[in-house]
């Protein structure tokens, strides 16, 4: 009985412990000031006045700012999205950061960041650092750096200016750069460093 009893209470707490780090709706003004506590997962909908935060968001977020520690998995409508970790599913505002792996679509007006993506970014300024399947629709996009391996991109780049580590696809714009070209690069100036038809070339560039 003693034994059982020693059961049931263990089970009771870590049921408990698990139900305060767990909620279906958070409400914040400012954080620390809101409820429940930055230490919880939502599965629902966040509701951020000026700034909210939580460890992982399932569902709905309605942000002026809002931060997540871990995981995103559904909708966020902010002005600013901060997610610290990976994330599938849309975000709309005026910039958005995902520090790790984004998978969906992400519509900044201003700014959209990603380290790894599949599938599309649309805003002024696109960018993602290591690896990338999909579309880049902006004024500047970027796929990885100038002098870093990382930066490939298998798709499209649409914008001004397009600049990629190792492309395989397709760049559109007025001036386009890759560092290596598999693919065709359409505008004005086009600048490829290897296995192009021309490390520089007006109008079209290809690449084998």
């Amino acid at each position: 009985m003693k034994k059982f009893l020693a059961i049931a209470l263990i089970t009771a707490t870590a049921f408990a412990a698990h139900a305060e780090m767990t909620a279906y709706f958070m409400l914040s003004i400012f954080s620390p000031g809101q409820l429940p506590t930055p230490a919880c997962d939502v599965y629902g909908a966040r509701l951020s006045v000026i700034y909210g935060e939580c460890h992982a968001l399932n569902g709905l977020d309605i942000s002026l700012y809002g931060k997540t520690r871990e995981y995103v998995n559904g909708l966020q409508l902010d002005g600013v999205s901060v997610v610290l970790s990976d994330m599938n599913g849309a975000q709309f505002g005026l910039f958005n950061w995902v520090e790790n792996e984004f998978a969906g679509f992400q519509g900044g007006v201003l700014a959209n960041v990603a380290d790894d993506l599949a599938g599309l970014q649309l805003g002024c300024v696109n960018k993602y650092s290591a690896f990338g399947d999909g579309v880049q629709l902006g004024l500047l996009n970027f796929a990885g750096g100038f002098e870093t391996s990382d930066g490939t991109l298998n798709g499209v780049q649409l914008g001004l200016s397009n600049a990629a580590t190792d492309l395989n696809g397709c760049q559109i714009g007025l001036v386009n750069y890759a560092q290596s070209l598999h693919g065709l690069q359409l505008g004005l100036l086009n600048f490829a460093k290897s296995n192009a038809m021309c490390k520089f070339f007006p109008f079209f560039n290809v690449g084998f």
